[in-house]
């Protein structure tokens, strides 16, 4: 077990009294802001970012698959078929059996449920120790009994959860305190998924367009 030493409270000769804190009680706040508070916020974004995920696959997939009925009905009602069109079709008949697949493997719904769990969880855990820090009837030896308890139980609530991105935290720095390494990298990071969402988007118009240039 690990020994704090017991800091007495001391007035200083102003008009406000200040307090200190006992090592324990230094820790306490260091786990509640430092780790709990950052995880809760970080699954927050996580469980949005599940969620914005889960949105837009099903979106792709209905694309697709009007993409891949739109098609199918060209092929019937025009006379003069295209090779292009009938191709088109198979490719992207092929290409919504794979996006399927992929997103249904990925479980974007199960994992945002997941994380709210987890950072609900999380809120408790914050809760109990900030009653920790109002109680006045423990000794030295109690609180850091019932600190350590709560240690584990973060770290109980940590293992029922798969970790969360680091997109997901260098959200939640730069929402404390904008650092610009973070800014570039949080700004890289969405420019570079909307531009592969644009590409799924557009893929099956290329397609189509590019054989008529030529291209």
């Amino acid at each position: 077990m690990i020994k704090y030493k017991r800091v007495t409270y001391k007035r200083v000769p102003s008009k406000k009294s200040k307090i200190i804190l006992t090592d324990v009680e230094e820790d306490i706040i260091k786990l509640r802001d430092n780790k709990i508070y950052v995880t809760k916020k970080s699954r927050m974004i996580a469980e949005a970012r599940m969620n914005d995920n889960h949105v837009f696959s099903q979106f792709l997939v209905n694309y697709y698959t009007f993409v891949v009925l739109a098609l199918s009905i060209a092929i019937l009602i025009i006379e003069d078929k295209d090779k292009t069109i009938s191709l088109l079709t198979v490719i992207a008949s092929v290409g919504l059996f794979g996006v399927s697949l992929f997103l249904s493997n990925m479980s974007y719904k199960e994992r945002a449920l997941k994380y709210k769990e987890s950072y609900l969880s999380l809120g408790e855990l914050e809760s109990k120790l900030n009653l920790l820090l109002r109680k006045n009837n423990l000794n030295s030896t109690q609180m850091i009994d019932v600190f350590e308890k709560y240690q584990q139980e973060y770290h109980n609530i940590l293992s029922k959860t798969d970790n969360h991105d680091e997109i997901d935290y260098i959200k939640v720095k730069i929402d404390q305190s904008p650092n610009q390494d973070f800014i570039i990298k949080y700004y890289k990071y969405l420019i570079t998924k909307n531009f592969y969402r644009f590409l799924f988007v557009i893929f099956p118009i290329l397609l189509y367009i590019l054989p008529k240039l030529g291209v």
